[in-house]
């Protein structure tokens, strides 16, 4: 799940909800309405930027920036750096994942988004699903600068005498910044 955190970071900085100076305090905990988040550090993290939230991938850090977000803002981000979609990867039964909207839960869950549905989401639990394809997938996209390539799982065969027989052609998706 806490790999999910790249992807509300990007939304945050995007939408001008973060930069590198602002601060958020994590004191182990975080309330919303008569719900309580909790940090995988009961003892919190005191007072963190950007940086150090994804570092000690700090939950209460990323509940607060995901509230200010909104779930169609992170699902927006999430789906330009590929999650949510089939990869077209050459293996059976591939799944697309699931990035949720307030839209997906009214239709499936006949049901509003829920303010409280935000943090869980944000730190990639909730009704999030990715696949490990997926998740290896987006921070190979991070890694190309926002660019998201098809994985594949075989780069080149070669025959019985050393001649190539298939090589892999790289297959761009799209770019995050589309």
């Amino acid at each position: 799940g806490s790999v999910y955190k790249a992807v509300v970071a990007i939304a945050a900085l995007e939408e001008g909800v973060v930069n590198e100076s602002k601060t958020y305090y994590c004191p182990g905990h975080y309330t919303l309405g008569d719900r309580t988040f909790y940090c995988h550090s009961r003892g919190g993290h005191g007072t963190v930027k950007l940086r150090e939230a994804l570092m000690k991938s700090c939950d209460v850090f990323f509940y607060m920036v995901g509230v200010e977000l909104g779930v169609d803002r992170i699902a927006k981000y999430a789906r330009m750096l590929g999650l949510g979609e089939k990869l077209g990867v050459d293996i059976n039964m591939e799944r697309p994942g699931l990035v949720p909207t307030s839209a997906w839960k009214l239709l499936v869950e006949r049901a509003p988004w829920a303010g409280g549905d935000t943090p869980n989401i944000s730190i990639g639990q909730g009704y999030n699903l990715m696949t490990p394809m997926q998740m290896a997938n987006l921070y190979a996209t991070l890694a190309n600068g926002g660019k998201v390539f098809r994985p594949f799982l075989v780069n080149k065969v070669t025959n019985h005498v050393g001649e190539t027989v298939y090589q892999h052609k790289v297959d761009m998706i799209s770019e995050a910044s589309e």
